[in-house]
């Protein structure tokens, strides 16, 4: 591994660190009332959100750290009840990240650290896990591609999946038209789709 990709980690760190900082700056106008504000999305609120990657960021950064807090870390869904509490815990745990990425070595970030992911233990480069492991990537799939891997599920079991429901009235959001038939289908449901 280059020597270069721990300023690229530091990198990253520092970026997400800035975009913390502007995104809760960007809301501290709000008042209290709209931060709890219900709102269409995953999250009921922007409270419940942000609160959430508050959460997120500390149980892989502690990963990081060598730490064991597992799912302990989501066990107070809204740690923060205001911006200004966020903004200093997130402002905490985005310093902790910056400080383990300016510890790292090219070599460290090749080594396996342990997730505590409660009824199981997940071993996982240091490097997949510093870039948070939260979606999947191109390279992740070409190396998988490359060392045999044919099936989905099989290149899925080592990420964290989530299970959404997509309403398939009044159209499959999957809808495929690969045939003439199909091409018909779709032309009666476009003016469904509005």
């Amino acid at each position: 591994m280059p020597a270069d990709i721990v300023q690229t980690y530091c990198a990253f760190a520092y970026n997400n660190a800035w975009a913390n900082h502007r995104l809760l700056g960007a809301c501290e106008s709000l008042t209290q009332a709209e931060f709890e504000a219900v709102r269409s999305g995953f999250f009921p609120s922007l409270q419940k959100t942000l609160n959430h990657i508050l959460i997120i960021d500390r149980f892989y950064v502690d990963a990081l750290e060598g730490g064991w807090l597992g799912p302990k870390a989501w066990e107070n869904q809204v740690p923060c009840a205001s911006i200004a509490d966020l903004r200093v815990e997130q402002s905490a745990v985005d310093q902790r990240l910056i400080r383990f990425c300016e510890a790292l070595t090219a070599a460290s970030l090749g080594e396996v650290m342990r997730i505590n992911r409660n009824t199981r233990v997940q071993t996982e480069r240091r490097a997949r896990c510093a870039r948070e492991s939260r979606a999947f990537t191109r390279d992740d799939l070409r190396a998988a591609l490359k060392s045999g891997v044919r099936k989905v599920d099989q290149w899925t079991a080592g990420y964290r999946l989530v299970e959404v429901e997509f309403p398939a009235a009044p159209i499959d959001p999957f809808f495929n038209a690969n045939r003439p038939e199909d091409l018909e289908a779709a032309e009666r449901l476009a003016p469904l789709a509005g």
